[in-house]
């Protein structure tokens, strides 16, 4: 049980204390930045941020898909004391530009892909300025504002950028949610919230002190699952994250999962439930005669146990934790799951809980449950 409060910069600042030449983010097939080359990028834009004045508390976003440079500029900001504020890279214009207002954004760091959205946004805008700090994740290169064109140096000495004094009740993000019922709203969420479910989220999955973690990405950062749990907690352990080079389409996760053979993922249900129907039970329900003996308990039981070991074997043969979350999961894939032995684990949370309530140890898991209670949580079903 973890009783310390931390910050997100306790977390970026271990990691490089302990495993300072460890691979901690890079592209699937090409080589990862090493957790003191994270730090640098992270100071460089720590850096770019004092320059333009900005003063502890005021609020910067990311807009960008989920790519190896996303971290370093989300502990860029917030590590420094800033806020940072993701932006779901497929939000329309309209909505980009409601974020920034309300969110009274001081400076953007954007994608290549979304700077001409950000840029049209805030041309569009009648309410934001036209000269708003804009800088490219991918190469540092300032976009508008003080140093128009130039890139932004990595500093000497990176630790100077992280002196603002930052306590873990300090707001470190204000995340805007997908506007089901209207217009997006912002969450806080304080360091300590975000650096404690990283690290006893990880703890509860993977196990005390989990080495050798390889994380594939597949969601999306601006969302706090992927965000906390499969960025700051995995990073809390030493590990590595790769991430692929555009959305994860079949042939495109098929060779990631090849060549990375990771040891954890987190996903959502949609996943799992297209390789199970299209790879186990369509198949067989396809035929009448499959169709009856998949009906039969032992049949089914020794069809998903032979099944489980090939999806695994699929997914890179390495992996000890498949987290699911964001959505149910339909019976009949977690009772393939089960019976063919995968190491899955559900969880359940909200955004505004920095997401993890309930998950665990792929092997506690049970048939139908979300896991345990995250220490230190308190929950209660109301009108069971």
């Amino acid at each position: 049980m973890i009783t310390k409060k931390m910050t997100l910069r306790d977390i970026l600042f271990n990691s490089v204390d302990r495993w300072p030449d460890n691979p901690a983010t890079g592209p699937v097939g090409g080589k990862s930045r090493t957790f003191t080359g994270l730090l640098e990028d992270a100071a460089a834009w720590s850096s770019w941020l004092l320059t333009l004045g900005l003063e502890k508390g005021d609020r910067v976003t990311i807009l960008a898909e989920s790519l190896p440079e996303w971290g370093a500029a989300y502990f860029g900001i917030s590590a420094a004391g800033y806020v940072a504020v993701p932006i779901l890279p497929d939000f329309a214009e309209k909505q980009i530009s409601n974020i920034i207002s309300h969110a009274e954004i001081k400076a953007a760091i954007v994608s290549e892909k979304l700077a001409e959205t950000i840029q049209s946004a805030i041309k569009d805008s009648e309410t934001l300025p036209g000269n708003l700090p804009l800088a490219r994740i991918e190469s540092k290169e300032i976009l508008s504002g003080p140093g128009k064109n130039s890139t932004i140096a990595l500093p000497e000495n990176p630790r100077a950028f992280f002196e603002n004094p930052l306590q873990p009740d300090d707001i470190a993000v204000i995340l805007y949610t997908s506007g089901t019922t209207g217009t997006s709203k912002g969450v806080t969420l304080t360091h300590n919230a975000i650096a404690w479910n990283a690290v006893s989220a990880i703890r509860e999955g993977l196990g005390e002190s989990p080495q050798g973690v390889r994380h594939l990405s597949v969601l999306p950062l601006a969302h706090t699952y992927e965000c906390t749990l499969g960025l700051v907690g995995v990073l809390s352990t030493g590990g590595e994250i790769k991430y692929l080079d555009g959305p994860p389409t079949a042939s495109r996760l098929m060779k990631a999962l090849g060549e990375v053979k990771p040891t954890m993922m987190l996903t959502v249900p949609l996943l799992m439930e297209k390789i199970y129907r299209s790879k186990v039970a369509g198949p067989l329900k396809a035929k009448p005669i499959g169709k009856i003996l998949y009906a039969f308990p032992p049949v089914r039981k020794l069809i998903h146990k032979i099944a489980g070991k090939k999806i695994l074997e699929l997914f890179g043969g390495n992996i000890v934790f498949y987290g699911i979350g964001g959505a149910p999961l339909p019976k009949d894939v977690e009772q393939f799951l089960v019976e063919g032995k995968f190491p899955y684990s559900v969880g359940y949370g909200l955004t505004e809980t920095a997401p993890l309530l309930a998950g665990g140890y792929p092997a506690d898991m049970k048939f139908r449950s979300t896991g345990n209670v995250l220490p230190c949580v308190s929950l209660r079903i109301a009108d069971p």
